[in-house]
């Protein structure tokens, strides 16, 4: 209710399943709240999504990363520019410009939050917004009562400074009482009251959380912690990419140095590596680059799964004309 003032005016399209916490927590708890209109639509549709927001005057729904990314690959011709949604929460960064541009919605809002401790951050629905930032702590609507306390900490539980990368733990009034019949996981989840969320996250000076990767999937190279994630979003924010995926592949030395292709020239290659470079961290920038051919994606995600364990990254690009072409840590 609070992360995009539901009022008793509005009307709330429900397109996720409601067996799922994020239907009932963000969409139904704050209907219900707020006294508004639910409209329950028994599946998600893409094809129909515009004409059923028109026929329903929904004003406001609620969305994950996926539907997102659906709609807006979605023909246009499908698009109802007279539809009324004025707030969705629930776009990612990759599909602001496309849900603001084109599809007209003029609020869009983000944060974080799990089915064990949801609700915990929100981007202020009027103030600040960063790209790609999950928010602040949200807040109570009563100002006098208490929300989430999150914390950025490292691997011994020591709260890194601003901008570092850590691990998130949260304290939060709204929490899960545990998991059905696992004794040992809920309390491996836990530390010192600190519910363990597993995801890494960076906090910039004003408090903003960015989300990095999930703890388990990091990729360790000579001893440097490597997000495939980020590297991921990096590289699919060129236009002349279709798609990508930072993979962890063997090195023939103990310090998990590269082994592969042969180094050619070549134009795209040089473009893509030049643009995406100059948006990763700094430690992550001396990579050499090779361009050889690569199969479609069938073959990288089998790989990403056999060699998960693995050191080294590799990042495929598979990109419309471009060639295709591969990006190797030195």
């Amino acid at each position: 209710m609070q992360r995009i003032h539901v009022q008793p005016d509005e009307r709330i399209m429900i397109v996720l399943p409601l067996f799922h916490i994020n239907a009932l927590f963000y969409s139904v708890a704050g209907t219900l709240a707020a006294g508004a209109c639910a409209i329950i639509v028994p599946r998600f549709a893409a094809s129909t999504f515009w004409q059923t927001a028109l026929d329903t005057g929904a004003t406001e729904v609620n969305i994950i990363e996926a539907i997102g990314a659906i709609l807006m690959n979605r023909p246009r011709s499908e698009f109802r520019p007279g539809h009324r949604i004025t707030k969705i929460y629930g776009v990612r960064e990759a599909a602001v410009e496309t849900f603001r541009n084109e599809f007209h919605v003029p609020h869009l809002i983000g944060g974080y939050g799990m089915t064990e401790i949801p609700g915990v951050t929100c981007n202020p629905l009027e103030g600040p917004q960063k790209p790609g930032s999950m928010g602040p702590v949200g807040r109570h609507p009563d100002p006098d009562r208490p929300w989430a306390e999150c914390r950025v900490v490292d691997d011994e539980g020591r709260d890194v400074p601003v901008n570092e990368v850590g691990e998130l733990i949260v304290r939060t009034p709204i929490i899960m009482q545990g998991y059905f019949r696992d004794p040992d996981q809920t309390k491996a989840a836990f530390r010192d009251g600190w519910f363990l969320t597993g995801d890494l996250v960076r906090r910039d000076a004003d408090g903003y959380f960015f989300f990095v990767a999930r703890k388990k999937d990091i990729i360790r190279r000579r001893g440097e912690n490597i997000a495939g994630a980020e590297l991921d979003r990096v590289i699919d924010a060129h236009p002349a990419v279709h798609e990508a995926a930072a993979i962890p592949v063997p090195g023939r030395s103990r310090n998990g140095a590269v082994s592969g292709s042969r180094r050619r020239k070549c134009r795209a290659t040089w473009y893509l590596w030049t643009s995406c470079r100059i948006r990763l961290p700094t430690r992550w920038r001396k990579w050499r680059c090779a361009a050889m051919r690569r199969s479609g994606s069938a073959r990288w995600i089998s790989r990403r799964r056999i060699c998960s364990q693995r050191q080294a990254v590799i990042i495929v690009v598979k990109g419309g004309r471009m060639l295709d072409c591969e990006l190797r840590l030195a």
